[in-house]
């Protein structure tokens, strides 16, 4: 009856651990370091694209305008060809009528080439 009461009442004492020392081999909690959040692949190249082509850099930026328009004009080419050789309707690609009347005639050339040799 009178031992009830010495578990309810809280400990005068500090806990047996410590006044032991027994922890003290015991690692102690290691917090995580803040990390950069992960920036794409994509990203780091469109910065890298923009910051090339911007007005700080006109070298840069002439030649990168001039690379993009030699592709460009590339992809055109191709397209016109691939109209005329296939009868294909492009959508994605613009092909103005000068470079449809360039491919008719290269393969107009072809085809005389081709002729002559019989």
């Amino acid at each position: 009856f009178g031992s009830s009461h010495l578990w309810s009442a809280p400990f005068a004492t500090a806990m047996v651990q410590k006044a032991l020392k027994l922890n003290q081999n015991k690692q102690g909690k290691v917090t995580q370091k803040h990390k950069a959040p992960k920036v794409s692949k994509v990203d780091i190249l469109k910065k890298k694209k923009k910051k090339d082509s911007s007005s700080a850099d006109t070298v840069g930026a002439a030649a990168n305008a001039f690379i993009k328009k030699c592709g460009q004009k590339t992809e055109a080419n191709v397209a016109a060809k691939a109209a005329v050789e296939g009868n294909a309707n492009l959508e994605y690609v613009k092909v103005t009528p000068q470079q449809i009347a360039k491919a008719e005639k290269k393969i107009g050339a072809r085809q005389n080439k081709k002729q002559k040799k019989r």
